[in-house]
C-alpha cells in the first residue's frame, strides 16, 4: 500500500463509516430495536471505535514508510559523501603518491647504489604501502556493500576472514563482547585500532600466526592482538616514526582506554582495555565467536 493510498484511506474512513452506519441503522430490522435518539448517540461511538482500530494500524504503517524514506534519503546522502571523498582522495593524495613513486623509481634507476641502501628501501616500501592503502580506501568508498549492515560482531568476523585470506596469516579469532556494551563511536574506534594492529603485524612482524580476542569481565573489557613475529616493545613504540601506531595511541588516549604492548614467550601482545559504561551495558546475549 502506497503512502498516498494510506492518507486517502485515513481521510475517508470517518465519512465511509458514518455512511455505512446510517444506511444500516435505517433498515426495517434495526429500526425496530434502535430509536433515532439512540442511533444518534451510537454514531460517534462507532466512528471512534472504527477509527481507533483501523486508523491506528494505518498510522503505524504510515510512520514505517516515512522512516524507510528517511533512511533511504540518509543512505543516499552517505553514498554521495563517500563518492565525493573518494574523488578527492583519487584526485589529490592518490595522484600525488603515484607521482612520488614514479620519481622514486627514476631516482633509483639513475643511482644504482640506492638499491642497497636500507633507508632508501624503507622509504620506497613505505610509499608503496601508503599508495596501496589509499587505493583500497578509494575502492571501499566507491563500492560499499550492497547488503544490509551486519551486526558489529559479524562485521569484525567478516573482516578477519578477509584479512586472513589476503595476508596468508593463520588467525585464531574469538570475540565475546556483546553488541550493547560499547557505543557506536567506541565500536568504530576499537575496530580501527584492531585493524591497525593487525595490519602492522602483516607489514612488520614477519609472523605466521595471530590471535585476535575480545572479552569482558564485570565492567571491564579487553581486546588482544597477539602474534609470533619479531615483535615491538613499548620503548620502540614511543620512538617509532610509524604513523599507524601513533594514530592508534591517539585513538586509545582520546577514548580513555589503556594500551599495553608486551613481549613474552616469543610473542608480541597488543592489549586495549576499557570500561563498560552503565548506559551502554545491556542484557544482550554473548556474541558468538
Amino acid at each position: 500500500m502506497s503512502y498516498k493510498q494510506i492518507k486517502w484511506i485515513i481521510l475517508l474512513l470517518p465519512t465511509l463509516t458514518v455512511a455505512c452506519w446510517e444506511e444500516l441503522r435505517h433498515t426495517p430490522f434495526l429500526l425496530t430495536y434502535i430509536s433515532m435518539e439512540l442511533g444518534n448517540w451510537l454514531t460517534p461511538v462507532i466512528v471512534f471505535v472504527v477509527t481507533m482500530v483501523v486508523a491506528k494500524n494505518l498510522f503505524h504503517l504510515l510512520e514505517k514508510i516515512q522512516k524507510q524514506l528517511e533512511e533511504e534519503r540518509s543512505l543516499k546522502l552517505i553514498l554521495q559523501e563517500r563518492e565525493m571523498i573518494a574523488r578527492q582522495l583519487h584526485d589529490g593524495i592518490a595522484q600525488s603518491l603515484f607521482l612520488l613513486s614514479v620519481k622514486i623509481n627514476q631516482v633509483e634507476s639513475n643511482e644504482a647504489q640506492l638499491k642497497d641502501n636500507e633507508d632508501y628501501q624503507k622509504i620506497q616500501k613505505t610509499v608503496q604501502h601508503i599508495h596501496q592503502d589509499v587505493r583500497q580506501a578509494i575502492l571501499h568508498l566507491r563500492n560499499p556493500s550492497s547488503q544490509a549492515p551486519l551486526p558489529w560482531t559479524d562485521s569484525v568476523q567478516e573482516w578477519v576472514e578477509k584479512f586472513q585470506k589476503e595476508s596468508g596469516l593463520t588467525i585464531d579469532f574469538s570475540w565475546n563482547l556483546p553488541e550493547g556494551f560499547l557505543s557506536i563511536k567506541e565500536k568504530l574506534e576499537l575496530f580501527s585500532c584492531l585493524k591497525e594492529a593487525a595490519i602492522n603485524v602483516q607489514k612488520h612482524a614477519e609472523a605466521s600466526q595471530v590471535r585476535i580476542e575480545a572479552q569482558y569481565e564485570g565492567k571491564k573489557w579487553s581486546c588482544v592482538v597477539e602474534d609470533d613475529g619479531i615483535g615491538i616493545t613499548s620503548e620502540q613504540l614511543e620512538h617509532s616514526e610509524g604513523y599507524g601506531l601513533h594514530i592508534m595511541k591517539d585513538r586509545v588516549k582520546e577514548m580513555g582506554w589503556d594500551l599495553k604492548i608486551e613481549r613474552s614467550d616469543g610473542k608480541t601482545r597488543v592489549t586495549i582495555q576499557g570500561s563498560i559504561s552503565e548506559q551502554n551495558k545491556t542484557n544482550e546475549p554473548t556474541m558468538k565467536s
